[in-house]
């Protein structure tokens, strides 16, 4: 049970293998979860009270199995799973996410960015539908780690591996 401004938060959502960030959908406030799976397969999840991500490390015969074989959402032994939005299989790593927002940003409005090679998505009403797309601009330069909506309306991303040190990169409207 969690306090919200004030009010206890008795909903909530289970069995998630590592989650990196939650972003909440400007036009209507439904989150989605950014997580970390195994051998890369990495998710983004629409979020739902009592929801179960699906996710089960157990081999059966009771050893962990957090990489080799399992998968983050195992619809399999969870039929009734909250259903990922989006898997990147190749993503190498998820970050944190969050969703571009505003007219100023033109076509990219509403479009999630998340993962290691910072995926531009865009997730239709029912949270179910996701096409994406790599941003060009930003493929492979860097390990993203967080992406936070400034109150600015930019993007603010937090970035490793870039020489000679960690560094924030401001993302504006395109």
């Amino acid at each position: 049970m969690a306090c919200f401004e004030g009010r206890l938060i008795r909903e909530s959502t289970y069995g998630f293998r590592n989650p990196q960030g939650i972003a909440f959908r400007p036009s209507d406030g439904v989150p989605f979860l950014c997580e970390h799976g195994p051998n890369q397969d990495d998710e983004v999840t629409r979020l739902a009270p009592g929801g179960n991500g699906g996710w089960n490390p157990n081999d059966g015969a009771g050893k962990y199995n957090g990489y080799t074989g399992a998968v983050t959402t195992n619809l399999t032994l969870f039929p009734s799973a909250l259903k990922p939005s989006l898997v990147l299989s190749d993503s190498a790593g998820m970050s944190g996410c969050d969703f571009a927002s505003g007219t100023s940003w033109r076509n990219w409005d509403g479009r999630m960015l998340a993962g290691r090679r910072m995926v531009s998505a865009r997730i239709d009403a029912g949270g179910t539908a996701v096409v994406g797309t790599p941003s060009d601009a930003l493929v492979n330069q860097a390990q993203f780690r967080a992406v936070v909506r400034g109150p600015d309306g930019n993007l603010y991303v937090a970035i490793n591996g870039l020489a000679p040190n960690d560094q924030i990169w401001r993302l504006r409207s395109p």
